[in-house]
């Protein structure tokens, strides 16, 4: 039996083609309808690869476009908040400015003070009210809170005095349980020991910065004070370098002290003898009573209060620096000038520069009492007492003074209430 096999060469090779021809007419078609080269891997693997990261590159710079359009929206919005209580506040300074004519009487200078009030009203519900997508921009919520826990103590920790540096960033304070001086910072959550001070120190000041720590101790940190009297102590926050600034031999504590603003000077109550131009060790003797000195901390030079000061009677209830460390005030009832002998709690002043120049700013009777004293730089003592001062307060009520250490000039800061 004969078995034969047809074939057509030719018809298969043109079928071949015809396939081919057909694939790639259907690539062109998908190319024409999608407008892209590369489809599939098939296509460009590499090329696939490029394209799909260009193109999530692509959509995430559109996010971030929209992202940038968001802030640019919450700027626009602080802004105009910000230019509403500018306004409100050159209008509050025109007025304070105006309630300073002499020629106004007191139901005139009332109806300033109530526009004034009213304008701080508007400021405070600007604070509280401005906000976009639900964020307070401001975080002026008026008549309310944030509290905020910056310790966590183990062991019985127990923070005693503390200080906020200017910027509100750092919290300097003493662990009284551990007898510890440490700092917290309050942006990154870091609080760092600084002193491992033994006893908790009795007296503590810090400046501005947050970076010059003087306390009262009578350990002897840096081998100079093996008599265990109580010394000032300099301590530095960033280098952690302490230093003892006094030479105390009276056998009497240091009860106050301050140190200015900007870090360049303390003062401080002593019943030891040093040497107003000299150093620490120019202490020579003990005074019959306590007195006050300062000390320039770049120089370590002392200037010391003398006049009566170191042989009257009594202590001291207040003692502050001007923010440049020039201007002393202080509160005692010590009649140090021959100028208080009812005995009562007066106010005084004093250049760093010239302690022999201190004088009595006040003069009162039955009891003195006052709070809040400070004094700014070119001399102005502030200070709350419910006294009658030089007829300013005749009714008696709490009033907040201002006295000119230079002039003795005195006024009531609370005179527009009335």
């Amino acid at each position: 039996m004969t078995i034969s096999i047809g074939s057509n060469i030719v018809a298969q090779r043109v079928l071949r083609r015809f396939d081919d021809t057909s694939s790639l007419a259907n690539q062109a078609f998908e190319r024409l309808s999608s407008g892209m080269r590369i489809n599939r891997a098939a296509d460009d693997a590499a090329g696939l690869a490029i394209s799909d990261k260009l193109a999530a590159d692509a959509r995430i710079t559109s996010r971030g476009r929209l992202n940038v359009n968001d802030g640019i929206s919450t700027l626009q919005i602080a802004s105009g908040a910000i230019d509403s209580i500018t306004s409100l506040l050159v209008r509050q300074a025109e007025l304070a400015e105006q309630s300073a004519n002499g020629t106004y009487t007191k139901s005139q200078r009332e109806a300033l003070y109530t526009e004034y009030a009213q304008l701080d009203q508007e400021i405070r519900r600007i604070t509280k009210t401005t906000t976009f997508n639900g964020i307070d921009l401001f975080g002026g919520a008026a008549g309310t809170s944030s509290a905020q826990q910056l310790t966590n103590f183990t062991g019985g920790g127990a923070a005693g005095q503390l200080e906020v540096s200017a910027d509100g960033n750092l919290v300097t304070y003493v662990d009284t349980n551990h007898n510890q001086i440490r700092q917290y910072n309050v942006a990154t959550g870091e609080d760092s020991l600084l002193l491992d001070a033994q006893t908790s120190p009795s007296v503590f000041s810090v400046d501005a910065s947050g970076r010059n720590i003087v306390f009262v101790s009578a350990k002897d940190y840096v081998g100079e004070n093996g008599s265990g009297e109580t010394q000032v102590f300099h301590l530095d926050a960033q280098t952690g370098e302490i230093m003892q600034l006094t030479n105390e031999r009276s056998g009497i504590p240091i009860r106050k002290l301050d140190i200015s603003a900007d870090g360049s000077t303390i003062a401080f109550t002593t019943n030891t003898q040093y040497t107003s131009g000299a150093g620490k060790d120019s202490a020579t003797g003990v005074y019959a009573q306590s007195t006050i000195a300062t000390i320039d901390l770049q120089t370590g030079v002392y200037s010391v209060l003398e006049s009566g000061f170191t042989t009257a009677a009594g202590t001291f209830d207040d003692l502050v620096l001007s923010a440049d460390g020039s201007k002393v005030a202080f509160r005692t009832a010590k009649d140090g000038l021959g100028q208080n002998g009812d005995g009562n709690s007066e106010v005084f002043a004093f250049n760093t520069s010239n302690p022999s120049g201190v004088s009595q700013l006040t003069d009162t009777t039955g009891g003195f009492g006052a709070a809040g004293l400070s004094i700014t730089n070119d001399g102005k003592v502030h200070f709350t007492s419910g006294k009658d001062l030089n007829g300013l307060n005749p009714n008696l009520k709490t009033l907040a003074y201002e006295i000119d250490s230079d002039t003795g000039a005195i006024r009531n800061l609370f005179e527009h209430l009335g």
